[in-house]
């Protein structure tokens, strides 16, 4: 199984310039333009904000990253929520895994509301995909919170 590393500038930093590879990729295959994106991630990967949580999963013995979860703590609708912004595994991934992340992310959270304002704990955690969301609800716990749909403008 793979192991999952979570990145930071004091942790693992020489995964960072694979793991922007694989966000510049995953935004660009979706239709995004990714430069805001990653520059923003930069400046809070660079100031080892709190509120950016990357993490790279590396299969045994290997040093380049099978798949990448990226997420950010904004505010949102009136809250602070915890943003998973993109999660991609390049294999199928166990639910050994899946809880182990979930695990993280809880602790992730938990150091960051340690320092943010009593005013904006981070109280849900909210991810937008375009793939199987009922794999959310079964394999991570997420209830459906919102559905957005897309048209294009003829």
């Amino acid at each position: 199984m793979s192991t999952l590393v979570h990145i930071t500038r004091e942790h693992r930093p020489e995964l960072w310039p694979a793991v922007v590879a694989r966000i510049t990729a995953f935004s660009l295959r979706y239709g995004a333009k990714p430069t805001a994106f990653v520059n923003n991630l930069w400046t809070l990967f660079a100031s080892q904000s709190p509120l950016l949580g990357v993490w790279a999963s590396l299969p045994p013995g290997e040093l380049r990253p099978n798949g990448h979860i990226v997420t950010t703590i904004e505010p949102f609708n009136g809250a602070t929520v915890a943003w998973v912004q993109q999660c991609e595994m390049d294999t199928r991934t166990p639910q050994a895994f899946v809880d182990v992340f979930l695990l993280e992310l809880e602790a992730w959270i938990t150091a960051a509301n340690a320092v943010l304002p009593a005013a904006n704990k981070v109280t849900e955690t909210l991810f937008m995909t375009t793939r199987d969301t009922e794999v959310w609800t079964r394999r991570a716990g997420f209830d459906l919170h919102r559905t957005i749909y897309r048209r294009p403008v003829r």
